[in-house]
């Protein structure tokens, strides 16, 4: 019989009471339970009701599944009682046939929702003769049980619309229905319902989990249940499947939950934990303890709070965030990583890896040093990492190689790949420029070195400075001299300059030759102390060899450039002879002296020999006969003579005749061409 679910049953003395008033008090009792259960919480699984697998005997790998003992409650309040072990009946999925393309996966056979349904039974019927003809509802006693249902439900199919007033509609909607700017409500629970009255027959179900069917491939033989329960011999694909197949079945279980504005702690603490686990027994003087993970949906706020790390004993480890105003007037967010500055507590940040293993990249000393992919930095800012430090398009990379060799370099528009082997170009459209600063190959060295832009990619040497030596060079590699230029093409060559043999020194180039090239009618002098050339040791203003020297005063000493006279004043009479040394090439020879013909009216004179061979003449004619006369001192010139000793011989013209009264010089001027 239908009741008014807004009456209280009430009794007084002397009233007569029927069936009816009796039930009306026990659905009274129930309405009051099933508007609790759903106003103070949500419809779902309250404890147990998880699905247990256990191996069949057959040794297949096949298992039976079980409902584990748990209560519940339905949207409609109803409790659901699984009071012993419920094995799930695999006829309830005996019309599965096998589809090789839906389970042949990697967790073979297919994933099915499990649903409990609440049910009644009517108990204890009226015995013989006792029921009213025509009656319905005699039974003393109903068994409130519950019925499994298998399969992808619609949400029309999962559960029936509700009442409330005139209005029926999905339970989501009912606050919508009354207020448009209510917000739906997803947990579906509605204390303020008018309950079916047709109690039994209402469908709310209540998910549990998953279950794996797997259909026999022979058409009409019995299928069995699959084992989803992760092994430690899984991988691969086996293992994610596994582990999707477990995650839906866990999203698909409903349990139930609080509803309420605040919760207020009678005696200060309020405990989120785990039913499984037994309290904490840490003390501390917190409000709320969240024994267990928390998961946070959106934001955190803190009013004024900081957030404090402390060991499993709740001892303050001085690990904490905070906000904190700074001298600038505004608000500083401050890290604590302890209270001191030995450089022995961190800040970390890195990534785990795929065995969940925390790999630092960044670490902060509490005494203020900075590492980038190390941990133990030695100054404000250490980076270990070959591919090294960027500041817009110039980079500082290099270390450490294989071997022991090191290379490092700061650059512009380039940098060491991470292996520390070769160069990275970031912008091949521009050239780059690199200054290298290590002792690579064992050698300390300072270059610069530079791309064109004809190849932005191949290296040029520019600068050079060699670090045991501190030789320096330009486009080309150190030598042995203080500086070595490399001239721009093949004929100018190397210029070295204070080379252990010399100060200045020449390689010649192609051409072999060395141009000095004064520009714009400029001057070339040279100021202080001799000059030699082809000597060490000049002693002269400028010296050729020591052997050419031109003096500050004008003076010239030279074997190949000097003046000698065999013969000064000799007397007569010819022939004579005089030995004389030169260094050979031109001579210049000058005669003079004088004689006499005995007759008159003819030219008089001598002959100039040298080692017999007449070179020229000395003369001048005569028109007096037994008189003295003096010859014309002409030059001679003699060419290609050999260096070395010589004879100068004088000898008479045939009509000249001599005497003591005669007198011969001879001046010998060497030319050296």
């Amino acid at each position: 019989m239908a009741i008014d679910q807004a009456q209280r049953p009430q009794f007084f003395e002397g009233q007569y009471l029927g069936a009816d008033d009796l039930t009306a008090t026990v659905e009274y009792s129930r309405l009051l339970a099933q508007r609790h259960d759903l106003g103070a919480h949500t419809w779902g699984i309250a404890i147990g009701l998880t699905l247990v697998e256990t191996p069949t005997p057959d040794g297949t790998g096949a298992v039976t599944v079980t409902i584990a003992p748990g209560y519940a409650w339905d949207g409609f309040g109803r409790p659901i009682v699984v009071l012993a072990p419920y094995q799930v009946p695999a006829d309830l999925f005996k019309s599965i046939v096998y589809d090789g393309s839906k389970d042949a996966g990697p967790l073979i056979g297919r994933t099915y929702p499990l649903w409990l349904k609440y049910s009644e039974n009517a108990m204890q019927p009226p015995a013989s003769g006792f029921s009213n003809c025509g009656a319905t509802g005699q039974n003393a006693r109903v068994l409130e049980t519950f019925q499994l249902v298998v399969g992808d439900l619609a949400l029309s199919a999962q559960r029936d619309p509700i009442t409330v007033d005139t209005w029926i509609g999905d339970a989501a909607d009912a606050l919508t229905a009354f207020d448009p700017n209510a917000k739906k409500l997803t947990d579906a629970s509605i204390p303020h319902q008018n309950f079916p009255e047709d109690n039994a027959s209402a469908v709310w179900l209540v998910p549990v989990g998953c279950v794996q069917w797997l259909p026999n491939q022979v058409l009409r033989q019995p299928g069995s249940f699959v084992a989803t329960a992760l092994q430690s011999s899984d991988s691969g694909t086996v293992k994610q499947a596994k582990q999707n197949f477990l995650a839906q079945s866990e999203a698909l279980r409903q349990c139930v939950s609080v509803v309420a504005g605040a919760v207020q702690a009678p005696d200060g603490l309020i405990r989120l934990k785990d039913r499984a686990n037994p309290p904490s027994t840490v003390s501390t003087t917190d409000l709320v303890r969240v024994e267990g993970n928390l998961r946070v949906d959106g934001d955190i706020n803190l009013l004024g709070g900081k957030i404090d790390f402390q060991d499993t004993s709740a001892v303050d480890s001085n690990f904490q965030i905070q906000t904190k105003q700074n001298t600038n007037n505004g608000l500083e967010l401050e890290l604590v990583i302890g209270n001191q500055k030995a450089g022995q507590n961190d800040l970390a940040i890195g990534p785990l890896d795929p065995t969940n293993k925390f790999t630092p990249q960044v670490v902060v000393l509490d005494n203020g040093n900075v590492g980038v992919a190390t941990t133990t930095p030695t100054h404000k800012l250490h980076v270990n990492d070959s591919s090294g430090i960027r500041q817009n398009r110039l980079y500082i990379s290099g270390g450490d190689m294989q071997g022991g060799n090191v290379w490092c370099s700061m650059t512009y528009n380039a940098y060491h790949s991470s292996d520390n082997k070769t160069w990275v170009f970031p912008d091949p459209s521009r050239t780059a420029v690199t200054i290298e600063m290590d002792d690579n190959n064992g050698t300390p060295r300072f270059q610069v070195w530079s791309t064109t832009t004809s190849n932005s990619k191949s290296w040029a040497l520019c600068f050079a400075i060699d670090g045991n030596s501190g030789n320096a060079s330009f486009s080309t590699a150190p030598t042995t001299s203080r500086i070595t230029v490399n001239g721009v093409v093949p004929n100018h060559g190397l210029l070295n300059f204070f080379a252990p043999d010399a100060d200045i020194s020449y390689d010649g180039g192609a051409d072999k030759l060395f141009w000095i090239k004064a520009l714009n009618n400029a001057a070339t002098a040279f100021f202080g102390g001799n000059i030699g050339i082809g000597t060490q040791n000049p002693t002269a203003l400028l010296d050729i060899a020591n052997i050419t020297k031109f003096g500050a005063d004008g003076s010239i000493s030279s074997p190949r450039w000097k003046v000698s006279q065999p013969m000064n004043n000799v007397p007569g009479g010819l022939p004579l002879q005089a030995p004389f040394v030169t260094g050979g090439g031109s001579l210049l020879v000058f005669v003079s002296g004088s004689g006499f013909s005995n007759l008159g009216q003819e030219a008089i004179g001598v002959q100039i020999r040298i080692d017999g061979v007449v070179q020229g003449l000395a003369q001048v004619f005569t028109n007096e006969g037994a008189s003295h006369k003096s010859f014309t001192a002409n030059a001679t010139l003699v060419q290609n003579i050999f260096p070395g000793a010589h004879m100068l011989t004088l000898v008479a013209f045939p009509n000249t005749a001599t005497d003591f009264n005669d007198f011969f010089s001879v001046t010998i001027l060497e030319l050296p061409f």
